[in-house]
């Protein structure tokens, strides 16, 4: 049974429509190659077998003339095809698809690292038929031979498996059969049992008897020739040699079944090709699958940093507050207990002096009592500022890293943090309270002397009107006391009021840095994640509707083979 001429036609528009709707260019090339070989009548005949069998002697003698190298060494180093043609001619082709074009001698010159294919052109009457194609010897292969060949073989209408009469099937032949000739069933397998010469007459019938027993484990149809190529092309007894029986077949049994071997070459290779498509598309699939199950873990992952972080960033901001909350209580209490020695010993510390001693020394003994504080106090607390800011620094870097990012564009360190250290003395309440001379100008005020300026000499006012104090020369001991305990209460009250609200500043301030660089992070992480996606959608991806127009042309191929292997006599129309 044959396939008519209309149904090759469709199938090889839907394979082009095919390519053209998923965008698969493999498969318009396929469907355009092949409208081209159509109208090629000439089956592919290809020579294989072990070295040393005599594959180019065997095609030397089909054609009548010593086109190919023939030696004891490997000769055939490339594959070569050979075609008809008006004039003897030879073709190297390169990889990159240029060709050097020569007499026969430009043959010899043929070499696997410069040249892919050879191709010998010769006014053959068999190539008028045939296109044959030598290969080298399964045993001489490399990777890249090994790969050519593998191609050749579903490309092949008729393949003659050539054999070693003294050897018959070795393994390796074996092996070679079963994994890369048997499975593509559609060609026409020969095989020729060269070199029978060497065999003495009484011994050939019994090995051609083992040889198709051997044969017969393996292929379900064996045609076995014995053949002697070397007496074929000295032409001494062509019936003797074998060249008759193998050219009768050939031309009776093959070039008769010419057009239904074509038309399986061609269906072969629309099922290779639709086949390497599938494989193609599944492989775009289980990647496509792939790249969106890693999106979906990317995005957990990232989901798992930012939520890390921001509880690593609020641990932070707890912990910074809480240390200047610590610290303000520490120099508060410092302050407290200053107050309270001073109400409390004052009259102690004082002894016996006069009130014009009191007058003339208190305040200057008491301002340096507190400045001095003050500056003590001053030069810890500015060093326990810039523990908690390297601190906050530390922790964010630490913050940054356990979420398993980098720390950001500004490096290691939290980008605003290192500017709240150069104008550190805004945050100095302390130093800035002792300038005023708190205590000597507030207790000048008390007994009468010209007041000081800012908000010490506001306090003082203050002070005075509550006291109901009256402006006079002299006072008594008590009350230049009072005074000076007053003055020194209310001077240290005020400073700790001031360090209160400085250190609530410079924590808003920490604080909004810290805020600051954690919208930076947040930023990053937001344009990192929306990355992610384009990285890892597919583009382009196969759906399921590629794969199912796939699938139904290989079905109809499928069926089309299936038809070609029933009785002759009829042809299947199109669908």
């Amino acid at each position: 049974m044959l396939v008519a001429s209309e149904t090759f036609d469709c199938l090889l528009r839907d394979v082009d429509r095919c390519g053209l709707e998923y965008r698969r260019p493999e498969l318009r090339s396929l469907a355009e190659e092949l409208r081209n070989e159509r109208g090629d009548p000439r089956l592919r005949l290809l020579v294989l077998g072990e070295f040393g069998v005599g594959k180019s002697l065997l095609i030397n003698s089909l054609l009548g003339e010593a086109a190919l190298v023939t030696g004891p060494a490997p000769t055939t180093p490339l594959l070569c095809e050979l075609r008809h043609g008006e004039a003897c001619e030879v073709a190297l082709v390169t990889p990159e698809g240029l060709e050097e074009r020569g007499s026969l001698d430009l043959l010899s010159r043929a070499d696997r690292a410069r040249h892919t294919r050879a191709c010998l052109y010769l006014p053959a009457a068999w190539l008028r038929d045939f296109v044959m194609v030598d290969t080298p010897g399964l045993g001489d292969l490399d990777e890249v031979a090994s790969e050519m060949i593998a191609a050749e073989i579903p490309a092949a209408d008729v393949i003659l498996f050539v054999l070693h009469a003294q050897t018959g099937v070795r393994q390796t032949e074996r092996r070679f059969l079963e994994r890369q000739v048997l499975p593509q069933d559609r060609a026409r397998l020969l095989f020729v049992l060269n070199q029978i010469d060497w065999i003495v007459h009484e011994e050939r019938e019994p090995l051609l008897e083992y040889v198709r027993g051997r044969l017969a484990t393996i292929a379900p149809r064996v045609s076995l020739f014995p053949y002697s190529a070397m007496e074929a092309v000295r032409a001494r007894d062509p019936a003797m040699s074998g060249y008759n029986a193998l050219a009768a077949f050939l031309r009776d049994e093959v070039l008769v079944d010419r057009r239904r071997l074509r038309q399986a070459g061609l269906l072969a290779r629309v099922r290779q090709g639709l086949g390497a498509t599938r494989v193609a598309l599944d492989a775009e699939a289980a990647a496509t699958k792939a790249r969106a199950a890693d999106l979906v873990r990317r995005q957990a992952e990232w989901d798992a940093r930012r939520a890390l972080f921001e509880a690593r960033l609020e641990e932070v901001k707890t912990r910074a507050a809480e240390h200047l909350n610590l610290l303000a209580e520490e120099i508060g209490s410092g302050l407290d207990a200053l107050r309270l020695r001073l109400e409390e010993c004052l009259p102690e510390l004082v002894g016996d002096a006069d009130a014009e001693t009191l007058r003339r020394t208190l305040p200057g003994y008491l301002d340096h009592v507190i400045r001095g504080f003050l500056d003590r106090q001053q030069a810890a607390l500015r060093g326990r500022l810039l523990d908690v800011m390297a601190t906050v620094d530390r922790e964010v870097v630490v913050a940054v890293q356990a979420a398993g990012g980098a720390a950001g564009p500004a490096g290691p360190v939290a980008p605003e943090a290192v500017v709240l250290q150069p104008p550190l003395v805004q945050y100095d309440p302390l130093t800035r309270t002792s300038r005023h001379a708190a205590v000597s100008g507030m207790f000048a005020l008390l007994i009468g002397q010209p007041a000081g300026t800012g908000f010490v000499a506001l306090a003082a006012s203050e002070v005075m009107r509550r006291m109901g104090m009256r402006h006079q020369e002299a006072a008594d001991r008590a009350r230049l006391i009072a005074g000076g305990q007053r003055a020194a209460s209310e001077c240290i009250a005020r400073a700790r009021d001031h360090l209160r609200e400085t250190l609530d500043a410079f924590r808003q301030d920490l604080l909004n840095t810290v805020d600051r660089y954690g919208d930076e992070r947040r930023r990053q992480l937001a344009e990192a994640l929306e990355r992610a996606p384009q990285d890892a959608a597919p583009h382009d991806a196969p759906g399921p509707a590629a794969r199912a127009a796939v699938g139904a042309l290989l079905e109809r191929v499928a069926a089309l083979e299936a038809a070609l292997r029933l009785p002759s006599g009829t042809e299947v129309a199109a669908a």
